[in-house]
């Protein structure tokens, strides 16, 4: 596949994903403060979900866990990329 033909692909994936985000964002802005932290943690789930090739439960594991005691670097990693996707994408 040429240059061209990924850069179009990532740009298509760019252009839905800014969709997507904008229905998180909308949600989250007429959200309760219990609400908004549900939404949190679900779109973190969702997206290590996604980002690592897991399943929901997987990362839901991933999550729990935490960046504490016990954690994999590898799970550390997934939760500093996911804090950071929600950074980017709603906040």
């Amino acid at each position: 596949m040429s240059i061209k033909m990924n850069a179009k692909s990532i740009g298509t994936n760019d252009a839905a994903m800014s969709e997507k985000a904008a229905a998180i964002r909308a949600e989250w802005r007429k959200a309760s403060a219990e609400r908004k932290a549900e939404i949190v943690v679900d779109f973190k789930i969702g997206y290590m979900a996604g980002r690592e090739k897991v399943s929901l439960e997987a990362a839901q594991a991933i999550f729990e866990t935490g960046k504490g005691k016990g954690a994999t670097k590898a799970g550390i990693k997934a939760i500093d990329r996911a804090t950071s996707a929600w950074n980017y994408h709603v906040v």
